[in-house]
């Protein structure tokens, strides 16, 4: 077995490939495989470099724009118990393996180890400076630190494959593509210890180009962070970490990043169009931070009607008394005129890549005050949110209704698509029968997590405080759907005694009180906690 299997992603890249190839093949450790991924170069990558370099691995994918899904196909193929990562832009120096390796042997309970680098920067050839501050690194329990601050530089980072067995591989969501290392490197640090090593083992490119990866505006790459913070609760939820990080850390930590996105939007005019919308991302300070969005949108005026106009040939859809504020929530394509459509930034979409959404957001992290908003819609993205989330973001709409305010909901009618499943004998129908339940999972948020029809939407809005329901039935390509209406009237219900009511919503769920279904229940209210109900949202 060899005792290091080096992955190197590529596109487009073959004479920076080659450079990046021969700094492996010098390296003083010798006891080495080279696995060489390319995701679908367009260049001449495939022809030339099996000739010049035959007895190195070299598999072709088809193209994703994912690092991650190209690591993770050169991962599956390592037959190493020591896994390095190099990006095919940057270099190795000669003993870079061999001091890594020495620590791994050294210390049986490292999970990862890692190092400075040099940085070139665009137009220079040779390296100018390290890439790290002197006291950027740490070693040991570093999750804390690393929460802080990402200092594990990829092509520096050497892993146990035995880690990534227990942790689990680099994340393949398109949301996390400008960090899906990141994530990687936090669940690490759950579980093991790490060492960074300060000498300068590798020459980091920093030049902007054709990869991968390609351009990652700003704003997204604040919503990524937010987003792995998020998973990494999760993580920590199902998993019993070697270091104690309280919630409190990591709420710290989502409050900072949520003011960096914030900030990110503001100084963006592409991705504003009225106060109100602003107001949307603001969960922190919502006053605060809405004034500072009034004072840049004020200064901006001009600019910002024109970016919005440019984006999507729409009229302003600010509120006013003789106007309501609606929200269309998961727009995708679709724009509806007069409402605020939102929706995760196209870069997250596979399939959808033409959003016409006005704002950019995860719909889980929106936020608007109490009592502001007329309508709320929602086509075919309710059942894409979990059990525990779908109930928190019930009430969170609640609050943010006027009185008199509705709530719309279209989802597969689960109850009427089985039935048309049972009925049908044909395969083909069987599985768009299927695929329309349960989604199409083309990334990880295109995947249906929960099932709704017309009694189960009655029994959950209902208790919530939803009123005046009305249902209407659809079909769609053979297969139905069920849409919702439901009314915020009198009298209107608290949100503790909303919070009160969902154990028992959830318990609907068990299937009989054995321990193990009321420690499934106990982890339901704990993910309904964890995901946390408005305190502003009456």
């Amino acid at each position: 077995m060899a005792c290091v299997s080096v992955i190197i992603p590529t596109f487009n890249r073959f004479p920076l490939l080659c450079r990046a190839v021969d700094s492996v093949l010098n390296q003083t450790h010798g006891d080495v495989e080279i696995i060489v991924i390319d995701d679908g170069s367009t260049d001449d990558t495939p022809i030339l470099f099996p000739r010049q370099f035959s007895s190195i691995r070299y598999v072709k994918v088809e193209h994703s724009g994912l690092p991650a899904v190209a690591r993770n196909a050169g991962i599956r193929l390592a037959k190493g118990e020591l896994i390095a990562f190099l990006d095919s832009d940057d270099q190795w120096l000669p003993n870079k393996l061999s001091q890594q390796v020495s620590v791994f042997h050294k210390h049986p309970t490292v999970g990862l180890v890692c190092s400075n680098a040099f940085v070139v920067r665009q137009h220079d050839e040779k390296p100018s400076r390290p890439y790290l501050k002197d006291d950027q690194g740490h070693s040991g329990l570093v999750l804390p630190a690393l929460l802080e601050n990402n200092f594990i530089i990829t092509s520096t980072a050497m892993v146990r494959r035995s880690t990534l067995e227990q942790v689990g591989l680099f994340c393949e969501d398109r949301a996390l593509r400008a960090v899906e290392d990141y994530d990687l490197w936090l669940r690490v640090a759950t579980q093991s210890a790490i060492v960074y090593l300060e000498a300068l083992l590798a020459i980091y490119r920093d030049i902007p180009s054709v990869s991968i990866r390609g351009a990652i505006p700003v704003v997204q790459h604040w919503d990524s962070r937010l987003m792995v913070i998020n998973r990494l609760r999760r993580f920590l939820r199902r998993r019993t970490s070697t270091q104690v990080v309280t919630d409190d850390t990591l709420q710290r930590q989502e409050t900072m990043l949520r003011k960096a996105y914030t900030k990110a939007l503001l100084s963006d005019h592409r991705y504003l169009a009225t106060f109100p919308h602003v107001m949307t991302l603001c969960a922190h300070d919502p006053l605060a931070m809405g004034k500072a969005a009034l004072r840049r949108i004020r200064k901006n005026s001009q600019q910002l009607l024109i970016g919005r106009r440019e984006r999507s040939n729409a009229p302003s859809t600010a509120s006013s008394p003789d106007k309501p504020l609606k929200l269309h929530l998961g727009c995708g394509e679709v724009y509806l005129p007069g409402y605020i459509n939102v929706d995760f930034h196209p870069s997250r979409h596979s399939v959808q890549r033409h959003s016409k959404a006005d704002i950019f957001t995860d719909l889980s992290q929106l936020h608007y005050p109490s009592g502001t908003i007329d309508e709320i819609r929602l086509h075919h993205v309710f059942e894409h949110f979990e059990r525990p989330v779908a109930l928190r973001l019930l009430i969170d709409w609640y609050g943010w209704l006027k009185e008199g305010g509705q709530l719309m909901i279209e989802t597969p009618d689960f109850h009427r698509c089985v039935q048309e499943y049972l009925r049908t004998p044909v395969l083909g129908e069987q599985l768009k029968i299927l695929r329309h339940l349960f989604g199409s999972h083309e990334a990880s948020w295109a995947v249906h997590y929960d099932g709704w029809y017309r009694e189960r939407f009655t029994h959950v809005l209902t208790a919530l405080g939803y009123r005046n329901l009305t249902f209407t039935a659809g079909e769609w390509q053979g297969t139905y759907n069920i849409t919702v209406i439901g009314t915020k009237g009198s009298p209107i219900v608290s949100k503790a005694e909303q919070i009160g009511r969902v154990k028992e919503i959830l318990g609907l769920s068990l299937v009989d009180e054995s321990p193990t279904e009321t420690r499934m229940l106990q982890t339901w209210i704990e993910q309904f906690e964890t995901t946390g109900v408005r305190t502003d949202a009456a």
